[in-house]
């Protein structure tokens, strides 16, 4: 039989293990392919599909997986040659994306970094791939509807950490209408070059049927977004459960006609008889109910995302949860005021609070398993949402199309790997975080002097904080024989620009074990950090952002990242108004010369649109 012959032949297969030079491609060799190739390599050929389909003009710089060690966190096996070193200053920081048709060594999805164009990652990009190619390349509906549950179940149910870094990871592919994603060009991917334009913004739309269903997730589970109304109404749409929609009436008509007894109170009772000694009491519940008011108010365009169309729910959820609030702010402030008594203005305050919380309480009340429904009804929906945008034409997918669905789409944000370490979330048994860092300032006393000595410090916080917000990051790599070529450089000067104004530096220069170079990287921008380690040097440092604080703002809600806080939008709102006075910046990421005391000597900055990927070193 024919399966006979061929387990045969693959087990007659020699084993094939790399050798240290093994489809390493840089600038000076990638115009040709590899001389050493074996039976079994399991990236043959792919160094000809960068070659051939890669156009960012970044130089090729490919690490076999087998470089980096035996674990994704030992280190690595070989250093950089010079000729690969000379590619490297020709690249810059962003995070791209390449996709290809075919799998090799089971992937089909490469992250390229500054470091290598076979960046080591943990997330399934494998899924954004079958994805894209199901529903771009074979037309197969089944398959990119397959695909679609799969992602979506994977970023609503996986642990959150590693959803922000696949988020901010895919976000910088998508970054600029998907300009830092490229594809093979064959019949099972792009089929020619003129239609990527094409394929990124499909990509796009894609991918906007993902993070549309993340964001409503997150409003109605995590950010408690859920009520009587929106659980039915996602229990009901896809199903012939229709009899349980008599519930949100109950809850709708018990809130409105209590509501309405307290206005026939006030008119009844008049607002001129008040009693004084209830003004505390009544002056602290106005408060109050402002406070528990106000999300319900400005939920309302997340409300809406949920329900997508004007209904009898949704104009019965706008109602309860918006003008009833204000009417019960006002209405019940008078109540309280006109009680006889004090234990009469106690239960008219416990009364007046109690009804906004009718229609939040009532799904706990009856048992709904509200996460669930929620999961089901955002699946269902994604599904009918990919069925309308499937038989759309090429042509009618451009970029107003795009903005008209969401003015986020397509935004600039970028991914940044100052460091050589694998994509991947929190491993908190590893020491590996993946959050945003606060940077901030501890003082010691000097041994010497005994005055105080500030120091820089770097920790996580579970949300973007005035603290984590960055508009410049400058730092140096470490030099010496050990680690001038190494394949994981370590970082000996680290300084950072807040938005705030406060600056913060490590500076390892004065070391003389550890040495450190005197050329410089710069971006500016907006930047947080969310993965940092350092021992003697920095060894992990992983940063995310946009050039404007507007990209910024519109990606952090977009991608359903970290929640920001007061101070944090503020700062946000003063930096854009500022960016827009100056205009958009021309150089967001430069190199130069310091000296030792860190201060800039030369700078330069890197236009890629003057560098060349074919030909040798010398040419680049």
């Amino acid at each position: 039989p024919a399966h006979w012959k061929i387990k045969k032949y693959f087990t007659m297969m020699p084993i094939f293990e790399p050798s240290d030079s093994y489809i390493t491609q840089t600038a000076s060799n990638l115009s040709t392919p590899p001389g050493n190739t074996f039976d079994g390599n399991p990236f043959d050929g792919l160094n000809e599909i960068f070659i051939n389909c890669c156009n960012d003009k970044q130089p090729f710089v490919f690490l076999h997986p087998t470089h980096y060690g035996k674990t994704a966190v030992s280190p690595g096996l070989r250093d950089y040659t010079e000729d690969e070193l000379l590619a490297l200053e020709k690249r810059d920081f962003e995070t791209r994306i390449f996709i290809t048709g075919r799998i090799f060594d089971g992937d089909s999805v490469w992250l390229r970094t500054h470091f290598t164009d076979n960046h080591c990652h943990k997330s399934v990009f494998r899924v954004v791939r079958d994805y894209f190619k199901a529903a771009h390349a074979t037309k197969n509906r089944t398959a990119a509807k397959s695909a679609l549950s799969e992602l979506l179940t994977v970023c609503m149910e996986g642990a959150k950490s590693d959803y922000y870094s696949f988020a901010v990871t895919v976000a910088s592919g998508l970054s600029n209408m998907a300009e830092n994603t490229s594809f093979e060009i064959n019949r099972n991917m792009v089929k020619d070059k003129a239609d990527l334009p094409i394929a990124r913004r499909r990509l796009c739309l894609l991918m906007h049927v993902i993070f549309s269903k993340i964001s409503s997730s997150n409003f109605l589970c995590d950010e408690e977004g859920s009520n009587i109304y929106r659980v039915v109404y996602c229990r009901t749409k896809y199903s012939n459960m229709k009899s349980i929609r008599v519930i949100p009436l109950f809850s709708f008509l018990l809130q409105v006609c209590l509501t309405g007894y307290v206005i026939l109170e006030n008119y009844t009772q008049g607002i001129t008889d008040w009693r004084g000694a209830n003004i505390p009491l009544a002056l602290l519940t106005f408060f109050y109910s402002s406070l528990v008011a106000w999300p319900s108010i400005t939920e309302s365009p997340d409300a809406f995302k949920v329900y997508k169309r004007i209904g009898p729910i949704q104009l019965i959820d706008f109602v309860v949860n918006t003008i009833l609030p204000v009417v019960l702010l006002v209405s019940g402030f008078f109540v309280i005021l006109n009680s006889n008594s004090y234990i009469e203005s106690v239960l008219n305050t416990a009364a007046l609070l109690f009804i906004p919380e009718i229609d939040d309480q009532l799904p706990r009340l009856l048992g709904f398993n509200e996460r669930s429904i929620y999961m089901n009804y955002l699946m269902s929906e994604s599904l009918e949402e990919l069925d309308g945008y499937w038989n759309l034409d090429d042509n009618d997918i451009n970029k107003y199309y795009l903005r008209n669905l969401d003015e986020s789409i397509g935004v600039q944000f970028s991914d940044f790997y100052l460091t050589n370490w694998p994509e991947q979330g929190a491993t908190p048994n590893k020491g590996i975080h993946f959050y945003p860092y606060r940077i901030t300032q501890f003082s010691e006393k000097d041994n010497i002097t005994g005055k105080p000595v500030y120091r820089t410090q770097i920790s996580p916080s579970n949300f973007v904080t005035a603290d984590c917000l960055i508009r410049r990051v400058r730092w140096s790599y470490t030099t010496g024989k050990r680690f001038r070529a190494t394949i994981k450089p370590r970082i000996g000067y680290l300084r950072l620009e807040l938005l705030n104004g406060k600056v913060m530096e490590i500076n390892m220069r004065g070391d003389t074990e550890i040495g450190v170079e005197e050329k410089y990287h710069q971006l500016d921008g907006v930047f947080i950090i969310t993965t940092f380690e350092m021992s003697s040097a920095i060894l992990r440092l992983r940063l995310c952002g946009s050039y404007t604080a507007s990209d910024f703002g519109k990606a952090i809600d977009y991608y359903s990242l970290w929640g920001l806080s007061f101070e944090a939008k503020k700062l946000l709102k003063d930096y854009e108004r500022i960016q827009r006075s100056r205009g958009k910046p021309e150089n967001t990421y430069t190199m130069g010369k310091m000296d030792e005391l860190g201060r800039i000597v030369s700078n330069y900055s890197l236009d890629v649109n003057l560098m060349k990927v074919e030909g040798s070193v010398n040419d680049v």
